[in-house]
């Protein structure tokens, strides 16, 4: 997804908004009511997998006993029931669930926005993943996935890196 110009510029600071007025918002939202998490993450496609590494690392010290945690894209819907339904249903555990791109392949066009080379991931195939646009972890695999993210090699890819290779490590489903 492209930003416009003037978005992308409001947060050029390591996780802080260039614009003063909109961080001091930010600050009083999370001293309000604690529902505001921020890293000091330059805010770019390329971080996408350090700022997911900064969710599970969050998740993990301050969610222990989390049942499940929901990632999605924020111009993603989700029915909410319907997915309740579905883990009521199921009842998953050491599990990440959501869509499975078929014939998961690096793209080795220098031209595509995911162009990953060799030297980032050598292999012809990615390890089966679930697509980042929205996925739903169970709450006994968040630390274990975290800890996999001192020895999985960093992709930039955050949802081949998160849910397809360190889920891989860690033998999850």
């Amino acid at each position: 997804r492209k930003e416009s110009s003037a978005a992308s510029d409001v947060y050029k600071r390591q996780g802080q908004c260039i614009n003063d007025t909109l961080q001091k918002v930010i600050e009083e939202e999370m001293a309000l009511f604690r529902d505001v998490v921020q890293e000091n993450i330059k805010e770019s496609y390329q971080t996408l997998t350090e700022k997911s590494i900064a969710l599970l690392r969050w998740a993990s010290s301050n969610c222990p006993k989390v049942t499940y945690a929901l990632k999605t894209d924020d111009d993603m819907f989700i029915n909410i029931q319907n997915l309740v339904n579905v883990l009521r249903e199921r009842k998953p555990t050491k599990a990440i669930l959501g869509f499975k791109p078929p014939n998961p392949s690096p793209f080795r066009d220098k031209g595509s926005k995911w162009y990953v080379s060799r030297k980032q991931y050598s292999k012809d195939r990615y390890p089966p993943y679930i697509s980042g646009t929205a996925y739903l972890m169970t709450g006994d695999i968040i630390s274990a996935l975290y800890n996999s993210t001192r020895y999985v090699p960093l992709l930039f890819i955050e949802d081949v890196y998160i849910t397809g290779m360190c889920r891989e490590q860690i033998r999850a489903e």
